[in-house]
């Protein structure tokens, strides 16, 4: 019997966290890739993630709306919801947006369409699963902790973070080769970088997986908590820039994968200028006009004159 999928094509987003521990997204990669020979479907891309579901600061998801806004996506295939997402109104975000470009979300794991009534249903109670087990996990870890700092670890190693190594023009602080522990790393120069593409230090923090007040306490010790915040008030995305993107009809998320920035950069610089009502304002009447206007779909509206704006799978 033929595949309803036959002929089309996908891009795979395989996701994994720390709190998936020992798991590994090739197994994903695997189950996807089998899905799309039992279903003749074309495979795209390949996009790989190491970050939590529980927002939305995921680089390579970032890529994936990237490409499928750049068009010829039919598919955006995951193992199952927890990998889109483990937050509910996240998962349906993502899922519009995709729809927006007429590619639509499949899993290997359910046959059940997410766009359709049965499907938002299933997608939403299995999102709610995913996000209960994320509560429950961190009560979990908060209550290991407690009981540990009563009666002490089965190690007897102290419980808290270790040190943090601060690296600097390539060069580890001297903490890195007190003992073997492992410890989180704060490359200073990295930091540099996101504070020039316009993040915040929560954003940043996110982004290198240390909590925002290590790094915040790391810029000050360092005498860098001004520069940061200069170098990113100085960041080349402009407000006209991003109104200029929005008259494509391309959203936050779109636009972040295509600047190279946070979605929370480019929230703040709109609310700065006070032009966030503006903003949504445009991007929906663009959309709307596209719907009734099938032929202006073309991948050329979210592309550069010169290339394709600088987002590559």
């Amino acid at each position: 019997m033929t595949s309803p999928y036959a002929g089309m094509t996908a891009v795979l987003y395989a996701r994994v966290s720390t709190d998936d521990k020992g798991q590994d997204p090739e197994v994903q990669v695997l189950k996807m890739k089998e899905w799309c020979e039992t279903n003749d479907v074309q495979i795209l891309g390949i996009y790989r993630e190491e970050k939590s579901g529980k927002n939305m600061e995921r680089p390579e998801m970032d890529r994936v709306i990237g490409r499928i806004a750049r068009g010829g996506v039919n598919i955006l295939l995951a193992f199952d919801v927890s990998r889109i997402g483990r937050n509910a109104s996240d998962v349906d975000k993502i899922r519009k947006t995709a729809g927006s470009y007429n590619t639509v979300i499949r899993y290997v794991t359910s046959d059940v369409a997410p766009e359709t009534g049965a499907g938002r249903l299933i997608n939403g109670v299995e999102a709610w699963q995913a996000e209960e087990h994320l509560v429950k996990h961190r009560n979990a870890v908060k209550a290991g902790m407690d009981k540990a700092k009563v009666f002490g670890t089965a190690s007897g190693m102290p419980i808290g973070r270790p040190p943090t190594i601060v690296v600097t023009n390539g060069v580890r602080s001297r903490e890195a080769f007190s003992d073997e522990k492992p410890k989180p790393i704060v490359d200073i120069d990295r930091v540099m970088e996101l504070a020039d593409k316009g993040n915040s230090l929560s954003a940043a923090a996110n982004a290198i997986d240390v909590p925002p007040s290590t790094l915040i306490e790391i810029l000050s010790r360092m005498g860098l908590r001004e520069e940061y915040e200069r170098r990113r008030s100085e960041c080349p995305v402009t407000v006209e820039r991003i109104m200029e993107l929005a008259d494509r009809g391309m959203n936050m998320m779109e636009i972040s994968a295509m600047l190279q920035c946070s979605v929370s950069t480019i929230r703040e610089k709109l609310i700065a200028a006070d032009r966030l009502p503006q903003f949504r304002k445009t991007v929906r009447a663009v959309r709307r006009l596209r719907k009734r206007m099938p032929t202006e779909t073309s991948p050329s509206l979210y592309t550069e004159e010169e290339g394709d704006g600088g987002v590559r799978p």
